[in-house]
């Protein structure tokens, strides 16, 4: 059943990198989906955590921040990649693509790497869900055609693909990390690293056609927070490689089997020493890459259902 687009409240999109197409995403499906059934009057606002704040309002922000209370809350705000909404009697959606911490109040709704469900206001919609097909109907707009069913089921690396891994490991790194930069050096003592990014004026549009001639990927977080899981790990396993890994997967969404989680080991030369091992043994390796990534599902109709109970939630007088 389609809505009548002349019915449809307006849908907004504020803060979000500039290659969101607004006509086209899985939160416009989804907030069009849930309006089923409801008469809501008033627009909905989705809030991205990018403030586009220019240079000159960022420093006059900072200086108030020293003046007071108020002006020290917008100044972290907006570090925070929070807004205050523009009109707090429309329908108002947080959604975050960073490691930022979801707001306590002024939003109806938020979608964050935070586990707890502050009371059915927040949902875990972490980064590695919104890069997949959650709808599994091949969505345009999904940065990866595959569904989170499928990264949970088991694969099978073929001979022509293990012929093809001559190499050791890849790394793409963008944000030269400490933790990384550490892990990669240690790394690089078992055999050649291939290092690729803008941090080493080495970059790629393909990461995952890149890696398929790798037994390994380094694909650390940029943070190790709680639930914090993004889309690194997943285009690690689409390049049929074993993952190496650092990030908090409260949540327990991925599959231990298929990667090797640096936070999970007493110290970096555990890890070191893990890895050397494993790069020992084709038959383990070949193993660990066939492991399904994904332990847990999302449903798309979770999200659906989740602002379908936020709308009534705010408009149930109307």
């Amino acid at each position: 059943m389609k809505l009548n687009s002349k019915n449809l409240p307006k849908i907004r999109f504020i803060d979000f990198p500039p290659d969101l197409d607004a006509g086209n995403n899985v939160y416009k499906d989804a907030i069009e989906a849930s309006l089923l059934g409801q008469e809501i009057k008033q627009d909905i606002n989705f809030y991205g955590c990018y403030p586009n704040i220019r240079f000159l309002e960022k420093l006059k922000a900072y200086w108030r921040s020293k003046l007071s209370n108020k002006g020290m809350v917008n100044w972290l705000n907006s570090q925070q990649g929070i807004r205050n909404p523009a009109n707090t009697e429309e329908f108002n959606i947080w959604v975050t693509f960073e490691n930022r911490r979801a707001p306590h109040k002024n939003f109806d709704l938020t979608l964050s790497f935070d586990c707890d469900d502050y009371g059915d206001n927040n949902l875990y919609f972490p980064l590695i869900y919104q890069y997949m097909d959650i709808r599994g109907v091949g969505s345009s707009y999904a940065k990866h055609k595959i569904s989170p069913m499928k990264a949970m089921q088991k694969r099978s690396l073929s001979q022509n693909q293990i012929s093809q891994k001559n190499n050791f490991m890849v790394s793409f790194i963008n944000n030269p990390h400490p933790i990384r930069l550490r892990a990669q050096e240690y790394l690089s003592k078992i055999d050649s690293i291939h290092a690729f990014g803008r941090s080493v004026d080495n970059y790629v549009q393909d990461k995952i056609s890149t890696s398929e001639k790798y037994w390994f990927s380094l694909c650390f977080e940029n943070d190790l927070y709680p639930g914090y899981v993004t889309e690194k790990v997943l285009e690690a396993w689409l390049g049929w490689t074993i993952p190496l890994y650092w990030g908090n997967d409260a949540y327990e969404i991925l599959n231990p089997a298929a990667i090797i989680n640096l936070s999970k080991f007493p110290s970096m030369i555990d890890f070191i020493n893990y890895v050397e091992n494993l790069y020992k043994d084709k038959s383990a390796m070949v193993e660990m890459i066939n492991q399904p990534l994904l332990a847990k599902n999302f449903q798309y109709e979770d999200l659906v259902n989740f602002m379908n109970r936020g709308l009534k939630k705010k408009f149930a007088h109307e």
